[in-house]
This record gives C-alpha cells, sequence and structure tokens, in this order.
C-alpha cells in the first residue's frame, strides 16, 4: 500500500545467526525489476523441542536382524544433528542426519544384526542429539523377541561296527524352522553309555563349526571316533623259593654219579669234563620248572572293550543365549 509492502517471517524459520534477507521487486509498465537486501542476526534464546518417531516390526527372531526407521521433526527448519539406537543389550552406531544410512531428518535407518537382542520383551530407544535450535529428544518403540533354534541330527545309519584299534566317522547335520543365522561350535564328544566296566572307552573328536544363514547350514561337521587295539601280553617262567638252587644241585650230583659209574681206564678227562658241564645245566633247566611254581608277568592291554556304546554331541551357538542342543548315535566294537 503506498508503495510500502509488510512481509511477516514467521517464527523459527530463520536460522540462529547472521541471515541475509532479500526482497524482489517485479518491475511494471514504468519501473524496471530490482532487489533489495538486509541482514539479520537471529538468537537462540530457547531450544525448540522436536518430535522423534521410531517404528519396528513388533515381533522377530532372535537369529534374524531387525530394521528400526527413526525420524526427528520440529515446527520450524530441518532438524540437524545425530540419532543413536540402544535396547535390549544392543548399542548402534552413531548415524548423522543426512549421511546414509541416515538419509534426512524423517528417515534414518538402522539395522539391528541378528542375535544381538535379549530374548523377551525388549524396550528400543532412539536418542536425538539435539542441535542449535532443538533441543534433545527420544522415542521408543517395544519388540518381542523370540529365541530363534536349530536342531542337531546324527547320521542315519549309524557307524558301522568296528574292531578295537579300528576308527569310524559320523556326521551331525544342522536344521533350523525358525531361520537360525549364526555360528554353531561342536563343544563335545562324549560316550555317555558304554558296556559295564568298560575299559578303553572310545574317544570322540567333532572337526569344524557350522555356520548358519537364515536356517540354511554351511554342511554337516564330522565326527572322529578312535578306538585302542589289544596288544599280547608277554610270559616267563619265574624262580620260586629255592626250588631252582635245588634243582641245579640234584643236575650236579645226577652228573657226579654217572661220572662215577664210568671206569677209569675208560675215563677221558676232556670227555667227562663235557658231560659233567651238560648233565649240570639240565639240572639247572629241571630246577627252573620244578614244582610248578612258575608265575606269569609282562606288559600288554586287552584294547577296547566289546560292546554298544552311545555318543552325545554337543553344539552351542553364538547368539545371545548362547543355544545348545545335542544328538546321540551309537557305535558297535566287535
Amino acid at each position: 500500500t503506498s508503495g510500502s509492502a509488510t512481509i511477516v517471517i514467521p517464527a523459527t524459520s530463520l536460522a540462529a545467526g547472521s541471515d541475509r534477507l532479500t526482497v524482489t521487486y517485479s518491475g511494471d509498465a514504468n519501473y524496471a525489476s530490482n532487489t533489495g537486501t538486509a541482514t539479520v542476526t537471529m538468537t537462540q534464546t530457547t531450544a525448540l523441542p522436536p518430535t522423534v518417531t521410531v517404528s519396528a516390526a513388533s515381533t522377530v527372531e532372535s537369529g534374524q536382524p531387525l530394521t528400526v526407521t527413526a525420524g526427528v521433526t520440529g515446527s520450524g527448519v530441518t532438524p540437524t544433528g545425530t540419532l543413536i539406537l540402544t535396547g535390549g543389550g544392543y548399542t548402534s552406531a552413531t548415524q548423522t542426519i543426512g549421511v546414509s544410512p541416515c538419509t534426512s531428518a524423517a528417515s534414518c535407518v538402522f539395522t539391528v544384526p541378528a542375535n544381538k537382542l535379549s530374548v523377551g520383551s525388549d524396550s528400543l530407544t532412539v536418542s536425538y542429539s539435539g542441535d542449535s535450535v532443538y533441543a534433545s529428544g527420544s522415542a521408543k518403540t517395544n519388540v518381542t523377541v523370540t529365541q530363534s533354534v536349530y536342531a542337531l541330527a546324527a547320521s542315519t545309519p549309524t557307524p558301522t561296527a568296528i574292531a578295537p584299534g579300528a576308527a569310524a566317522t559320523s556326521t551331525v547335520t544342522v536344521t533350523s524352522a525358525t531361520n537360525y543365522t549364526g555360528t554353531i561350535t561342536f563343544t563335545s564328544c562324549t560316550a555317555t553309555t558304554a558296556p559295564a566296566n568298560a575299559a578303553y572307552v572310545p574317544t570322540c573328536t567333532p572337526s569344524g563349526t557350522v555356520t548358519m544363514t537364515n536356517g540354511t547350514a554351511s554342511g554337516p561337521v564330522t565326527l572322529n571316533i578312535s578306538t585302542t587295539a589289544s596288544t599280547a601280553m608277554l610270559a616267563w617262567p619265574k624262580l620260586s623259593g629255592k626250588r631252582g638252587w635245588a634243582g641245579a644241585g640234584g643236575g650236579a650230583v645226577l652228573a657226579f654219579l654217572v661220572l662215577l659209574g664210568v671206569p677209569r681206564r675208560k675215563r677221558n678227562w676232556f670227555s667227562m669234563l663235557g658231560v659233567l658241564v651238560m648233565m649240570v645245566a639240565l639240572g639247572t633247566l629241571a630246577g627252573c620248572g620244578g614244582g610248578g611254581s612258575s608265575n606269569s608277568g609282562g606288559t600288554g592291554i586287552a584294547g577296547t572293550t566289546a560292546g554298544a556304546y552311545t555318543f552325545t554331541v554337543t553344539g552351542t551357538g553364538n547368539d545371545v543365549n548362547s543355544t545348545t542342543e545335542t544328538a546321540t548315535f551309537t557305535l558297535t566294537v566287535n
């Protein structure tokens, strides 16, 4: 009116600090277009309250990732700053508004990896840092986390019967009806049942781990089973008391009597000496075997006891609950 215009700039529309304002005149039949400028300094006296939103699925399996979407809006300029997600035992990396995956203040995406949230009802909180215009703020959402499970199954058929000293293998496969994701480590494989008074029980050693991706296993795990072979028992006679020496003495007496029975004229002392030595030796051997009192001794083992052995193999997942499952198989030793 009368060459004067009033323009009202809404509160909070200008950023705090020095703002340059430009007015543009369109011109008319008599006047050319033109612009005018002015600079105004905005002072932030009170931080504005932001509106923080967060959303996620209401339920999720522990073995699956969870997507959480957050946003920040305000009554003035677009908010800047950072956001972070916490809860259920998990803390995300800080997201900066305007930097992927937080592409805008209205859409900041968090991905919670599998096996990072506690099983049960979890409260997830998105916290906004605030900026020069807006105060800090937060919002929450609840999600129910159910334990994703897997199952172990021993190979079919069971390993072929083996003799003591032989080795065998078995395999264990892993499946999941709930899309388990994670690594399963086989922590033990032991014989849980065995024949009575079994000696040299077979040993079982698992090899490797299994990685599950959305319920699909990287492969089976091999179980290496070993047994102990029997070894022969060595035995030898053992002299008892004085019987050995008595036998030797008896041999010497016998040799002397034989010598006396040979006519003097026919005696050849060299021949007689040979006979004497032979008879003494025979007497000694008789002494060793005499009396029936020899004892056996030596070393040897019977090996793995024959019979059926049931093994239990245990797997442990890397989820927050360290989920443990077992499988059994039987091995017969002949």
